[in-house]
């Protein structure tokens, strides 16, 4: 791995929590693997010790779905995950309006609803 590579993983587990940043290592080891494999590879029962992690790598914008497979235990179809180009300065963001969720949903609701006024006026 280049230098600039270590330096970009070392700034962003400096963002990540613990637990997000073992998650990550996880995904990105692992590619493809679901909720139910990274729980199994990273040693736990709980499974909720993965998913709200791997929910916040993706509220972040680092990783994304890279499609479904069936799971054995339940032959239920599962998510798969992988990393993602992404953006430090991005993520900071993201985390930062994620932290206070009620804020960051009226600054979405506010903006839908400018869209939507700005799409009354052509339509009218």
């Amino acid at each position: 791995m280049e230098q600039t590579s270590l330096l970009a993983f070392q700034e962003l587990y400096e963002v990540l929590s613990a637990r997000e940043t073992e998650v990550f290592e996880l995904i990105r080891r692992f590619p493809d693997s679901t909720d139910q494999d990274l729980k199994d590879l990273a040693g736990r029962e709980d499974p909720n010790y993965v998913r709200p992690r791997r929910k916040a790598l993706l509220d972040y914008g680092i990783i994304e779905c890279s499609g479904k497979r069936r799971y054995d235990e339940t032959g239920r179809m599962a998510e798969c995950w992988r990393l993602k180009s992404y953006r430090l300065e991005e993520v900071k963001l993201q985390k930062e309006k994620l932290k206070n969720k009620d804020a960051y949903y009226k600054e979405i609701i506010a903006e839908l609803q400018q869209q939507i006024e700005g799409l009354r006026k052509k339509l009218t």
